[in-house]
């Protein structure tokens, strides 16, 4: 029967009956966020939340005072003010789509070098390690692409790599991004 599959016109798919999908799309609507808030809890990497911070209040938060172990802990009215909101936007950031993504291989700092961010949704009954486009308006699969060529080191056949090459990622990231030579330098490590 192989011999006259290529008779039909069928086209490839990962069906997951026989390769596990690298990743599950999870709907967030169905955890009710906003109504189970007390039951429910967003947790942003902390190296995330600190370069944020850094970046939005440079005057309160400098690299000195956040590499301390007790940094939180710390916190004065004005500070705590201000952490409180970057970690609220984050987090809206994170839940932006009402869609996020679950890598059955989880690498936070792979996920933030590609713009994805990474995020655990914390529930009573199960604990979720999600990635969120972060954005909207546009198609931003390429950053679910590069993260799962970074990470697997596989790329899915039917993606703009496979048709492009590198130089998708270059035109989405730009030539000069970390991100685009992680990549180029991961293939160069395969190629060897």
């Amino acid at each position: 029967m192989n011999q006259d599959l290529h008779k039909f016109n069928l086209s490839k798919t990962n069906s997951g009956v026989f390769v596990e999908p690298f990743y599950t799309r999870v709907n967030l609507s169905t955890f009710n966020i906003n109504k189970n808030y007390e039951d429910i809890s967003i947790e942003i990497p902390e190296f995330i939340l600190k370069e944020k911070l850094n970046e939005s209040y440079p005057q309160l938060f400098t690299k000195k005072f956040l590499a301390k172990d007790d940094w939180q802990a710390r916190l004065k009215d004005d500070e705590y003010d201000a952490y409180e909101e970057v970690k609220h936007s984050l987090e809206e950031r994170a839940l932006i789509l009402n869609t996020a993504w679950e890598p059955r291989m989880w690498d936070e700092e792979a996920a933030y070098l590609c713009h994805l961010l990474p995020f655990k949704l914390i529930t009573e009954t199960e604990d979720y390690e999600l990635l969120s486009l972060s954005g909207c308006g546009m198609d931003l699969s390429y950053k679910l692409e590069a993260y799962l060529l970074l990470v697997d080191g596989s790329y899915d056949e039917y993606g703009y790599f496979a048709k492009e090459g590198i130089a998708y990622f270059e035109k989405m990231y730009g030539e000069k991004s970390l991100v685009v030579g992680a990549i180029k330098e991961m293939l160069l490590n395969k190629a060897v």
